[in-house]
């Protein structure tokens, strides 16, 4: 069955029905796999298994950001007539991760190549895939990629060189990689990528503040994800030149407060990390004026009840993680004001009392609250 398109109507509102026209693909495989949706969080909902034995196919939002999860004994032993099979059937994307442990870089190269050339695939994620050294260049093959995952794997500095030059690329994981300042270097001279991404993660890698720098002359970046690197206040400072910024994740690293200062005059920040840093109440201030702030995460950090007071007026936040802080019952009160939160994380936390937690519960009966 090849990748089919239909249109599908009538959104129903009460008792009138309005013409609103949504596009479905029907999409069905011989080989066997698992389908899965990408949800705009990044969560990920289960869609079905090929082949579906439907005469239609499973069915799919025409705007979906979904891939498939081959079976194993596919990749080790059919790679030909799989990667055949989604060009033709133009899947949107293809997940290795499952099979990691049981694939060797030949394969993985083989499969890269002869997907060359394929427009529809927007996603591939290649996360602890073994990787041969012509692997990174084929990928800018791949015309229609948007999406890469690299976590986990051998990628070097000089194969950011290859990777910068994926034409559309918008969304680049590199954590957990031996990656340094000079890679993100590269990347930003690369005037492929230098245009359309706009969200990185270099976790756990070797950067420092220069590759901070380098970061802030990519002007369309939206989220930046760079916990557990050796960065401080410089390097965040440098991070806050990003105004399209909406998600930065700095936890583990040695920033202070002066970083929440620098932080606070970005305009549409919308997610905030920054557990297990040096920050305290005094950077609860600057966070208070990130007045589009949804999610925070001050967890394993030195903030008490003042920090709790001072941003208790963000009018958007509907995630808190305070676990492993200062906090106390007297804090839960001024918790009690963020009538708009839909989850609170607070343990572990050996300060607060039990029954104190319960009568926020009560009084926050929205609001989802992990003890």
């Amino acid at each position: 069955m090849i990748l089919r398109r239909i249109l599908l109507c009538g959104a129903s509102i009460g008792i009138l029905t309005v013409a609103s026209p949504t596009y479905a693909l029907f999409f069905d495989s011989s080989f066997p796999s698992t389908i899965y949706k990408v949800q705009p969080d990044g969560s990920e909902t289960y869609v079905g298994a090929t082949p579906s034995g439907l005469k239609t196919g499973l069915v799919i939002a025409d705007d979906a950001d979904w891939y498939m999860d081959p079976a194993c004994d596919v990749l080790l032993h059919q790679v030909s007539k799989f990667a055949k099979e989604m060009k033709e059937r133009r899947v949107h994307g293809i997940s290795l991760r499952r099979c990691a442990p049981l694939l060797n870089a030949r394969v993985v190269d083989d499969l890269i190549s002869r997907l060359g050339d394929a427009g529809s695939l927007q996603r591939l994620n290649l996360l602890r895939v073994p990787m041969a050294p012509t692997s990174p260049a084929r990928l800018k093959l791949l015309p229609g990629l948007r999406t890469l995952d690299l976590a986990y794997t051998a990628i070097s500095d000089e194969d950011l060189k290859a990777v910068g030059s994926v034409a559309r690329l918008e969304t680049l994981n590199i954590s957990y990689t031996s990656l340094s300042d000079k890679g993100l270097a590269y990347l930003k001279q690369a005037q492929e990528v230098s245009s359309t991404l706009k969200s990185l993660d270099v976790s756990s890698t070797s950067i420092s503040n220069e590759g901070l720098l380098f970061l802030s002359e990519l002007k369309g970046l939206e989220r930046v994800r760079a916990s557990k690197c050796g960065v401080n206040d410089a390097g965040v400072d440098y991070l806050a030149r990003i105004k399209t910024l909406k998600e930065a994740a700095l936890s583990f690293t040695n920033m202070t407060d002066q970083s929440l200062a620098a932080l606070s005059s970005l305009p549409g920040l919308e997610s905030l990390s920054v557990n297990s840093t040096r920050i305290t109440d005094v950077g609860m201030l600057s966070v208070s004026r990130m007045s589009s702030l949804k999610v925070l995460n001050i967890g394993s950090t030195s903030v008490t009840d003042k920090g709790i007071n001072a941003i208790s007026a963000l009018p958007q936040l509907d995630t808190l993680y305070l676990f492993e802080t200062k906090i106390s019952d007297e804090g839960l009160i001024d918790l009690a004001k963020f009538k708009q939160l839909k989850k609170l994380f607070l343990a572990p936390n050996d300060q607060l009392n039990p029954a104190a937690v319960g009568q926020l519960k009560k009084r926050l009966p929205e609001t989802d609250v992990q003890f």
